[in-house]
């Protein structure tokens, strides 16, 4: 199975004629945006993710989504807000999801179900005592980061004696986006994330679990927006976006 198909659709991106918005630094930091006031907004979006992500665009909010299908999630969203601020969008959009919750870190908002936190059958609760990443594009620093997370999530067997051993992908970008650097020491897979997205212009990363029995070495299964199912020695996968990525409606 390609390894390319896991994070992006890059080629499909690179022919889209649909300007992307760009993003958005703020000086005074992105939590900030959190409490900016909304005198009017009206959100339609075709389930809970895309419902996240479209606020998350609106607003200039990099956010980390964790979440699963279900006939909760999978529904259709249309809500308006007058005189609120944005965490309080946010709040009402997620209570209205039974099971989830929320925080705010560095900057990074988070959108769990209440059964992950300090799980250990959820990978981004893994801890990593080094990653490093030098002037890299933010889909290599992915790469990287999901090599080290699969020595735990699925270790690949020693190869055989005299039989060469290892991986190979392949990757394209968009145009003009800019390398990253990171070094960073003794911090989550949730931490490495939120400073990808911190770094780069993917701003949006987006961990899909599935009701599938759990990998051998115990964690939950995940699978990507567009691949419904990953194999074992793929595991774990997430979705990296950027503000304005189309979500794939749910099926």
């Amino acid at each position: 199975m390609p390894t390319s198909f896991v994070f992006f659709l890059v080629l499909v991106q690179l022919l889209s004629p649909t300007p992307r918005p760009t993003a958005v630094r703020n000086p005074v930091g992105p939590q900030a945006n959190l409490h900016m006031r909304v005198k009017n907004y009206t959100l339609n979006a075709d389930n809970f993710l895309d419902a996240l992500t479209k606020v998350a665009t609106k607003f200039h909010v990099p956010i980390g989504v964790q979440w699963s299908e279900n006939s909760d999630t999978k529904r259709k969203v249309s809500a308006s807000w007058a005189n609120v601020d944005v965490q309080q969008v946010i709040q009402q959009l997620i209570g209205a999801h039974p099971g989830y919750e929320f925080d705010v870190t560095d900057g990074v908002l988070h959108v769990f179900p209440e059964w992950t936190k300090s799980n250990r059958q959820d990978f981004v609760n893994l801890n990593l005592p080094n990653f490093v990443v030098r002037n890299q594009m933010p889909e290599t620093a992915t790469h990287q980061l999901r090599d080290l997370v699969k020595l735990n999530v699925s270790p690949s067997p020693l190869p055989k004696p005299g039989v060469a051993g290892g991986t190979g992908y392949s990757q394209g970008a968009d145009v003009g986006e800019q390398n990253i650097s990171l070094r960073l020491q003794n911090v989550t897979v949730q931490e490495a994330l939120d400073k990808i997205a911190l770094a780069s212009d993917r701003k949006i990363w987006v961990v899909t679990f599935t009701d599938e029995p759990l990998t051998p070495t115990g964690f939950r299964r995940t699978r990507t927006l567009w691949i419904k199912t990953i194999a074992y020695n793929e595991q774990p996968v997430w979705d990296s976006l950027r503000w304005g990525d189309e979500i794939p409606p749910s099926k």
